[in-house]
């Protein structure tokens, strides 16, 4: 009776069983075997998005950006010095008395005003003061004005605090913009260079698959008595090689790698995944030397820069040749109770001053310093622009002549194998256009990205970008002056003259 009991629920469960296994099994023939969720590629890191991280990372962009906030504070400082300045004052009520008893009570109010006049001023003020006394309150005002004005000597040449402070605005907004460059073209070498690197390793994996494949085609002439034992040797040797050259190619690889993680600010082990570059844009035909010099002399602000130190260093010199003459000024006043005066204030120095001749001495070395350095920044620009873009053809042309390098080292190497199949050739010589081959492809490698390095490189120097060159190349640029120009000798070679 029991054994009946507890057959009856364990019938039941085998039956859920089976029907839940049946069901199993329509599903998997129906549908199939439910897919496993594939982790998503990795997102490859372009170009753009390289310069944009590098941009944002830099050190040196975020301190020009803090200095370009500085400058216009300072420049916003400038600004409310030459506008009118008001100052209230109020003196604190004042209790007097004679005795136990208190006789008056009294305070002052008083405004003045200050209003920027070239170099001088004229200050305006008003006074109101209220006295509470025993007798009743008494009030009592009063007014004033003061003209303060220097015709010769030190005071007359004053600096233009807001033109001075103008100035240190552009500068710090040039050096700003030139920092911004400089970054993104860190990181679009670092970017070509591990592109690059990534080619020399493929190069290398494929010279070792085709060295093992050729030391497998020496042992098996081997075995059968149509190879030598210093042929095998010579051929596993080879394939030692090959492993080498792959872990120098990826050993590489892993700096060119540390080196954009480092440009882009991501930790310098991080995985990197670059995007392919595409096609290399060869250099527009319409910019050649003389136009990317001209284009460089338009964009660059370092010249700027230095013509406006030399515009200072003059203003100074004016300044400080101006402190050893004769002084006047021009003063007057009148007040509320019909005071007025009017007078000239003249001074000048009775014995020599040592201080003034020193300090116009000074200032003519930096006026000289600064000139000098004007002309120094011109002619660095001009040969940073004039290596760059001879950088640039060099490239291009390394690259055409990598590519022949490349495409018959591939033929000879076929021609090899071919031979050496009919025994027209040793199997060491395979083994060389096999290695020829591998370094004809590494070079090519590195052929491509110098060319692709040297393009930013030149925008760099000329000192704008892609949509700024286009600009150039359709003649809506203004361009500097002419003081650099290519010509070419009887014997075909160029040569650039200031």
């Amino acid at each position: 009776m029991n054994r009946s009991l507890l057959c009856a629920p364990a019938a039941g469960c085998l039956a859920c069983l089976a029907a839940m296994t049946l069901v199993v099994t329509c599903c998997y023939v129906c549908y199939g075997v439910p897919e496993v969720p594939q982790p998503a590629p990795p997102a490859q890191l372009t170009m753009e998005d390289a310069m944009r991280l590098a941009e944002s990372c830099s050190p040196a962009v975020a301190a020009a950006r803090r200095a370009v906030e500085l400058a216009r504070l300072q420049l916003q400082a400038a600004m409310a010095e030459q506008r009118p300045s008001v100052v209230l004052r109020v003196e604190p009520i004042r209790a007097e008395s004679g005795g136990p008893v208190m006789s008056s009570l009294g305070g002052q109010m008083r405004i003045p005003l200050q209003i920027p006049l070239g170099s001088g001023h004229l200050s305006l003020s008003a006074g109101m003061s209220l006295h509470l006394l025993e007798r009743g309150p008494e009030g009592k005002g009063d007014w004033g004005a003061s003209l303060s004005m220097p015709i010769l000597g030190p005071e007359k040449e004053t600096t233009n605090s807001v033109r001075a402070a103008e100035s240190q605005v552009w500068k710090a907004q040039s050096r700003l913009k030139e920092v911004i460059r400089q970054a993104q073209t860190s990181a679009q070498v670092a970017y070509f260079s591990v592109l690059g690197a990534q080619d020399r390793v493929v190069a290398a994996d494929q010279a070792l698959a085709r060295i093992q494949e050729h030391a497998g085609f020496v042992e098996s002439r081997h075995a059968v008595g149509n190879a030598g034992d210093l042929d095998v040797l010579d051929a596993r040797a080879g394939i030692s090689r090959a492993h080498a050259t792959l872990e120098s190619a990826q050993h590489g690889l892993a700096v060119a790698c540390m080196n954009l993680n480092h440009a882009i600010g991501a930790e310098l082990r991080a995985t990197v995944h670059v995007a392919p570059a595409g096609e290399h844009v060869v250099w527009p035909a319409e910019m050649d030397l003389d136009a990317c010099v001209q284009a460089a002399l338009a964009s660059r602000p370092e010249i700027a820069m230095a013509q406006q130190d030399v515009s200072d260093a003059e203003k100074a010199l004016e300044r400080a040749i101006a402190a050893k003459r004769p002084g006047a000024s021009l003063q007057a006043q009148v007040s509320s109770g019909g005071k007025w005066s009017v007078g000239l204030e003249v001074s000048a120095p009775l014995t020599p001053n040592y201080g003034a001749d020193i300090a116009v001495k000074s200032a003519q070395d930096l006026v000289e310093q600064a000139r000098a350095d004007e002309e120094r920044t011109s002619n660095s620009i001009v040969l940073e622009v004039v290596e760059a873009y001879y950088s640039l053809r060099d490239a291009e042309t390394a690259v055409g002549l990598a590519q022949s390098a490349a495409e018959i080292a591939a033929a000879m190497l076929k021609v090899k194998e071919e031979q050496c199949r009919m025994g027209a050739v040793s199997y060491a010589e395979v083994s060389e256009a096999i290695e020829t081959v591998r370094k004809a492809q590494s070079d090519l490698a590195s052929a491509v990205a110098a060319c692709f390095i040297a393009q930013p490189k030149l925008r760099a120097a000329i000192g704008c970008s892609e949509s700024q060159l286009a600009f150039h190349i359709a003649g809506e640029m203004v361009h500097g002056p002419d003081r650099y120009r290519v010509v070419e000798t009887a014997d075909g070679e160029r040569h650039g003259q200031m």
